[in-house]
Formats: structure tokens, sequence, C-alpha cells
């Protein structure tokens, strides 16, 4: 995912989890970033080794960002719907101690499967947990 095809470190037939991939991309920022000025010959091999792999790992971070930024907005969304609530409020989004109204959830839900965000393991964790809850409120009934 975050890794050149023609980069040694991984296999092409193994693609790397989003973690393994945003530790990959981390690890070459780090690299650069500590070894851009060293006075050791040998580690500038390094950091231009980290500087082409980031150069492919870069439109790949871009958008892992732009997606967590869209969950994260939808989650955020979520939260101020429910701290405003307080005392207003039509009917339709009343609901009892806390509990978000089937408006928000469906608000939520829609937002969290437009493209920007469906792609994201931040989106896919957060629907499973909202499957899983489901699931249990449907047992309960």
């Amino acid at each position: 995912m975050y890794r050149h095809q023609s980069d040694p470190i991984t296999p092409p037939d193994k693609h790397p989890s989003e973690k393994e991939g945003l530790d990959n991309a981390v690890a070459n920022l780090l690299t650069v970033a500590a070894g851009v000025t060293s006075t050791v010959t040998s580690m500038h091999d390094r950091v231009q080794s980290a500087i082409d792999t980031l150069s492919h790992q870069l439109p790949d971070l871009k958008k892992a960002s732009k997606q967590r930024q869209a969950v994260l907005e939808a989650m955020r969304g979520v939260e101020e719907r429910d701290e405003g609530r307080g005392g207003g409020g039509g009917a339709a989004r009343q609901t009892t101690e806390g509990d978000l109204s089937p408006l928000d959830r469906a608000s939520t839900l829609s937002r969290l499967l437009q493209p920007d965000c469906i792609e994201s393991q931040s989106s896919v964790r957060v629907l499973r947990k909202m499957r899983e809850r489901l699931s249990e409120s449907i047992s309960k009934m």
C-alpha cells in the first residue's frame, strides 16, 4: 500500500496493512529528518533511499489523511449534535440519556459510506462497531 513495487523490503505479493504502511512511511520520514544533516557519508545512502520510497508513499499518505479527516469530521458532527441537543430539537431527534437519535445515526452512517470515507480503515472500524451494536440490539428484542 505505501511501499513502491520495486522496494526490496516488501515482496510484491505481500500487501502491508494500513498500520504497517503508516509505520514504514514514518520510519522513512524519521530517517530523512535525522540523516539529512548528517556528516556520515553512508547515512546519505539511507536518506536517499528513504526519499525515493517516500516519493511513492506520499500520495497514499495524503489519501489516508484525507480519509481519516472525513471520518473524524463525521464523528465530530455526531458529538456536536449530541452536545447541542440539550433543551431543543424536534421530536425526531429527541432521545433518552445521550443515545443518538435515528436521524443522527442515519446521517452518520450516510457520511461514513461516502467515497471519501468508505476506504478508510477508521471508517471500517466504526462501521464494524455500529454493526456489532445493531446486532446486540436486535438480539435483545
